[in-house]
C-alpha cells in the first residue's frame, strides 16, 4: 500500500476526502494530513509519502512555495498532484514547472482522481519490480562480509564527511552496494534515528557552531551545511532547536 500526504487548509477536505475516495482499493492510503506547506515539510520525515495531494492556496506557505522547497530538498522525487479550484488554474499551471504529475480540480471527483491513482500505482509497482531485478551487488542485505553494524559504521563515516553535500539514502546505499530500503531499516534500528534525521542533526549542529563562531549570514550558513534553500533551513533549525537561527545567535552571543 502506497502512502499519501494530504495538504489542504480546508478542514472539510482533510477529514472527508479520505472517506469519499476509495484510496485503498487503488493501492493508496492517506497516512497523514497538513494544513499548509510549512507543516507538510515538517511531516515529510515521519510520513515519507509516495504521493502528495497539494492544495494551491494556503496560509503560511502556499502550494507553490512548498513545491520550490520540496524540489530543492532530499524529498525532491516525491510525486505531487495539485488540488485546485477552477479560478486557480493559472496559478496551478505555474506549479507544473516543478514536475507536478496531475492537476485535479475541486471538488475532487472520483472519476477524475481514480485513473490517476491507478496509473501511478502501476508506475510505482514497476519501479519496485525494477529495483528487485537489479544487480545482486546492489541487493546485499547481510552476509559474512557485510554485517548490519558494518554497513552502518561505513555509512555513518561517509555521512559525517559529506553531510554538507546533496546526499540522500539512495546515493549512500548505492555507494556501499546495499538496498536503500535495507539500509534505511538497518540505520534506524542501529542508530536510533532515521537516515534523514541523522543528516539533518549533523547539519543543525554545524549550523549552531557557525552561528556562534562566525558572522556569516543565515543564507551563507544554510548553504555551507547542505541546505539549498535558506527558508527551509530556517524551518528545520527552528523545528529542531525551538528558536530561529537569528534568535539562537542573539541569545547565545549577547
Amino acid at each position: 500500500m502506497y502512502s499519501i500526504l494530504l495538504v489542504d487548509d480546508e478542514k472539510s477536505i482533510r477529514e472527508n476526502l479520505p472517506k469519499a475516495i476509495p484510496f485503498e482499493e487503488h493501492g493508496f492510503t492517506v497516512k497523514g494530513t497538513a494544513t499548509n506547506g510549512k507543516q507538510a515539510m515538517e511531516k515529510l520525515p515521519s510520513i515519507c509519502p509516495d504521493l502528495i495531494l497539494l492544495d494551491v492556496r494556503m496560509p503560511v506557505m502556499n502550494g507553490l512555495e512548498f513545491l520550490k522547497l520540496l524540489r530543492d530538498s532530499e524529498y525532491s522525487n516525491i510525486n505531487v498532484a495539485m488540488l485546485s479550484g477552477y479560478n486557480e488554474f493559472e496559478y496551478a499551471k505555474e506549479a507544473m514547472k516543478y514536475g507536478v504529475r496531475a492537476y485535479i480540480s475541486k471538488p475532487v471527483d472520483e472519476e477524475e482522481i481514480v485513473p490517476f491513482l491507478d496509473k501511478l500505482c502501476k508506475e510505482l509497482d514497476n519501479s519496485q519490480n525494477e529495483r528487485d531485478r537489479r544487480d545482486p551487488r546492489e541487493m546485499i542485505e547481510q552476509t559474512d562480509n557485510i554485517s548490519a553494524s558494518g554497513v552502518c559504521a561505513e555509512a555513518i563515516e561517509y555521512i559525517r564527511l559529506h553531510y554538507s553535500e546533496q546526499i540522500n539514502l539512495k546515493k549512500v546505499a548505492k555507494k556501499f552496494f546495499v538496498n536503500a530500503s535495507y539500509l534505511g531499516r538497518t540505520f534506524q534500528k542501529t542508530v536510533g534515528v532515521s537516515f534523514n534525521e541523522y543528516v539533518n542533526q549533523l547539519r543543525i549542529d554545524e549550523a549552531k557552531r557557525l552561528l556562534l563562531q562566525t558572522d556569516k549570514l543565515i543564507y551563507e550558513i544554510a548553504s555551507q551545511v547542505g541546505f539549498l534553500e535558506s527558508s527551509y533551513f530556517v524551518v528545520k533549525f527552528t523545528q529542531e532547536v525551538g528558536k530561529s537561527p537569528t534568535e539562537y545567535r542573539n541569545e547565545n552571543t549577547a
